[in-house]
């Protein structure tokens, strides 16, 4: 597999998305979200996307150069209208606006509907993060997910995140989808060639399956934990669907996603210092546990994607040989230059 260093990954992405008639502000925002998905070890959100984003926009299902419509605001809310642009470019302004108005408000929360992936949702609640605040994103897409008891798709990945300020120079971060894998993993081994884990799809005909080709074959992704990730992805839906005039899971005509997203000012709870250091106490605790069988250590949830971060900084990303075979035909499709 080729490996290239972050900045070289989103230059070239950018051209890419620049020839595909992007504004070039626009796609140097795509391009940095999509490599820094790459860097924290998250491929399945990272530059085996640029191919489908072409493919978008020439479908005419992406906007390369729609700009966000604030449609009702008050103090402490509003919603926005991403017209049917890059999710990148409309989920970093929304959560700009919950941030600015928790300044205010200590709560705030912001919805956003008609935005095409908006990629990895941890870059948007790390934002609030960075603030002293707790960063929440939650959103719905296609359908890809059977209903617990069900075979058939009816509900999106419908991922959700929190960032946590911490004391120790990075926030904790969980951003889990609600079924038992994203699209992207399965994709992603799908183009390594490689078996799933038991549990994650069903085929066609509604029996269980490690071939990843059977998702895109008419079957469908497992809710995660059963019950439970169905239960939340239900909410989920009605969250960044209904309540933000969105579209829910089976109505959603195109790859878009519906958002819901909140900050919350810590301090207008408790000193924001007060705060990380309870944090920091439970933090250790929970490292202090002795590990169970087959375990070597309690993780904290953020963690494993900084350590590969700091390590692909220093190495460089690999890169799938069928992802980077279609990145070198757009090149030639482009005019682009890409990289030996």
């Amino acid at each position: 597999m080729p490996v290239l260093t972050a900045d070289k990954l989103t230059e070239l992405s950018a051209k890419l998305l620049l020839a595909a008639g992007v504004r070039q502000k626009y796609a140097r925002l795509v391009s940095a979200h999509l490599v820094e998905a790459n860097l924290c070890g998250v491929d399945s959100h990272g530059v085996i996307r640029i191919p489908q984003y072409v493919r978008a926009i020439r479908a005419g299902d992406v906007n390369p150069s729609a700009d966000i419509t604030v449609v009702r605001e008050t103090a402490s809310t509003a919603l926005i209208d991403g017209g049917n642009g890059f999710g990148q470019v409309a989920c970093e302004a929304a959560m700009k606006m919950a941030i600015e108005k928790a300044e205010n408000t200590v709560i705030s929360a912001v919805g956003l509907f008609r935005s095409f992936h908006i990629g990895r949702l941890a870059d948007y609640a790390e934002m609030a993060a960075k603030r002293g605040m707790i960063g929440v994103v939650a959103c719905n897409s296609v359908p890809w997910v059977a209903p617990w008891g069900g075979r058939q798709r009816l509900l999106g990945t419908n991922p959700i995140c929190f960032a946590i300020p911490s004391g120790q120079g990075r926030p904790i971060l969980v951003d889990v989808s609600t079924s038992a894998s994203s699209e992207g993993k399965v994709r992603v081994k799908r183009a390594r060639r490689e078996a799933l884990p038991e549990g994650w799809i069903l085929d066609k005909k509604g029996q269980r399956s490690t071939n990843p080709s059977d998702l895109y074959e008419g079957g469908a992704l497992l809710p995660m934990g059963a019950h439970k990730g169905f239960s939340l992805a239900l909410v989920i839906d009605i969250l960044a669907g209904a309540l933000t005039i969105g579209q829910i899971n089976g109505e959603v005509p195109r790859p878009f996603n519906n958002v819901f997203l909140e900050a919350i000012k810590i301090e207008g709870f408790r000193a924001l210092k007060d705060f990380e250091a309870t944090v920091d106490r439970l933090l250790k605790r929970l490292k202090a546990c002795p590990p169970a069988a087959g375990f070597e250590m309690v993780v904290i949830p953020g963690d494993p994607e900084s350590e590969v971060r700091e390590k692909r900084l220093k190495e460089g990303i690999s890169i799938e040989d069928s992802t980077w075979e279609e990145i070198k035909s757009l090149c030639g499709e482009s005019g682009v230059d890409c990289p030996s």
